[in-house]
C-alpha cells in the first residue's frame, strides 16, 4: 500500500522554533521582515561595476548600509593583512589558525568595522562579512542589545538574513567569534560558520512564506548545496503553511 507522505522538517524542532521566534523578535525590534527585500547579487541590488580594490569595496560597504538603513558616517570600515597588523596605532590584528577575515570593533566612542584584504577577490563572502559585522553594530550600537557570546552570534546570523543577506551566508558559511585587543572588543569572522546551513536555509524559506513568495527568485543564485537545503525546506513549510498560519 503506498500513500503520499508530508515532507519532514529538515531542522530539529528546537532550532524550527528558535527560527520562527528570532524572525519576530527581529520585525518586532528592527525591521518589517515582509517589506524588507530579499537582497541578490544582482546589478538591481549592487549597480556597481566591482573591482578588487578598497574604493570598491567602501563603495559597497555605503551600498549595503544603505539597505541596514545605517549612516555610513557612522562607523568606518578598514582592511588588514591576515596577519599582525596595527591600524591607526589602537587595534592590534593578530593572525590565528582560524584565519578570520573580518571583526567590528567598538569602544565606546567610535566603531568600526575591518576586512581581511583577501576577501576583495571574492564579493559573496565580501558582502556575508559586512552584512554580519553590521548586524553587530545595529544589534549592539544602534539598539542597545547585549547577549551571551554564543547567542549574539546566532542572533546576529539570523538578523543579517532577516535584513535580506541570507543568501551571501547561506552561499559563504561563516564563523564569528569573540576578539579583544587593545581594550576595545568585537567580533571576528572566518570561515566555518555558526548558524548552519541548514538552519540559514530553514529561515529565509520561513521569510519567503511569511512574505507568500512560494517560488522564490533567490533560488536561481544558490550554490547547489545550499539551494538543496532551501528547496527542502520550502517544500515542507509549502505543505504545511495554509494550515499553520
Amino acid at each position: 500500500m503506498f500513500w503520499n507522505r508530508k515532507p519532514k522538517c529538515p531542522i530539529s524542532t528546537e532550532d524550527k522554533k528558535w527560527v520562527e521566534e528570532m524572525l519576530d523578535w527581529v520585525n518586532i525590534n528592527f525591521i518589517d521582515i515582509i517589506e524588507q527585500p530579499m537582497i541578490l547579487p544582482t546589478n538591481r541590488f549592487f549597480n556597481i561595476k566591482f573591482e578588487a580594490t578598497q574604493e570598491c569595496a567602501k563603495e559597497l560597504f555605503e551600498n549595503i548600509c544603505m539597505y541596514f538603513q545605517v549612516n555610513p558616517y557612522h562607523i568606518s570600515i578598514e582592511f588588514y593583512d591576515n596577519r599582525t597588523t596595527v591600524l591607526d596605532h589602537t587595534v592590534s590584528i593578530q593572525n590565528d589558525e582560524d584565519g578570520h577575515v573580518g571583526l567590528f570593533s567598538m569602544d565606546g566612542e567610535s566603531n568600526m568595522i575591518l576586512i581581511e584584504r583577501g576577501l576583495l577577490n571574492n564579493p559573496q563572502a565580501l558582502i556575508a562579512t559586512i552584512a554580519h559585522e553590521l548586524c553587530h553594530y545595529i544589534i549592539m550600537e544602534e539598539k542597545g542589545y547585549y547577549f551571551e557570546e554564543y547567542e549574539n552570534e546566532l542572533r546576529t546570523d539570523l538578523t543579517a538574513i532577516a535584513y535580506g543577506f541570507g543568501l551571501f551566508l547561506g552561499n559563504t558559511k561563516f564563523n564569528f567569534n569573540q576578539w579583544s585587543s587593545g581594550g576595545m572588543q568585537g567580533w571576528s569572522s572566518s570561515s566555518q560558520g555558526y548558524l548552519p546551513q541548514k538552519v540559514i536555509a530553514y529561515a529565509m524559506a520561513e521569510i519567503c512564506m511569511r512574505k507568500r513568495d512560494l517560488e522564490p527568485e533567490v533560488l536561481q543564485y544558490a550554490n547547489k548545496s545550499f539551494k538543496k537545503d532551501l528547496q527542502k525546506s520550502l517544500k515542507y513549510l509549502k505543505s504545511i503553511y495554509s494550515i499553520n498560519r
